[in-house]
């Protein structure tokens, strides 16, 4: 029950740190400067929510989320040799 409730604090701070990472890509994408701040600002408060997960879950780091999402980054897609 214990590790069930430190998993949860972790899987929200992963989810959090991903949305921050699409919502940087779309921002790179976006012409009107307005919107590209915006969208920076979101980013940063999710990353900030994230931090605060993580701070209630001392088993969890950013270090550790930012390996995880590296290699699925990394990863070649299913049925695609590594190399």
């Amino acid at each position: 029950m214990a590790e069930e409730r430190r998993s949860r604090p972790q899987s929200r701070a992963k989810v959090k740190r991903a949305a921050a990472a699409r919502a940087r890509r779309l921002a790179s994408a976006l012409n009107p400067e307005e919107d590209r701040e915006r969208l920076l600002d979101y980013a940063k408060k999710l990353d900030a929510e994230a931090d605060a997960l993580d701070r209630q879950d001392p088993v969890s780091t950013h270090k550790q989320e930012q390996a995880q999402q590296q290699e699925a980054v990394q990863a070649p897609p299913e049925g695609e040799p590594k190399g």
